[in-house]
């Protein structure tokens, strides 16, 4: 299991996430990248590995990594600002 088997490592896990999502300006270049990246890393763990298992466990903090992958991207997504020199009002 990786860093989130353990509820320090999870509780750190989760607050560097967090914490570099909101140090990130809004914006098509910065933050959303950086949740497109953690998202895909999230994937490629899940994904069933050559032993048969899993880096990822089926249980609460599995879970609640997962959500927190969503909440990222989703945050990431709703945060996105036009870009400067954009005319808002053109039709």
């Amino acid at each position: 299991m990786l860093t989130h088997g353990l509820w320090l490592g999870f509780g750190l896990g989760v607050v560097a996430t967090l914490a570099g999502a909101w140090a990130l300006p809004p914006g098509w270049s910065t933050r959303l990248p950086f949740a497109l990246g953690w998202v895909a890393v999230l994937g490629y763990t899940l994904l069933p590995q050559a032993s048969g298992g899993y880096l990822i466990a089926a249980d609460v903090r599995g879970y609640a990594l997962m959500a927190l992958g969503l909440v990222t991207l989703v945050a990431a997504v709703v945060t996105v600002r036009p870009e400067v020199g954009e005319d808002a009002g053109a039709s």
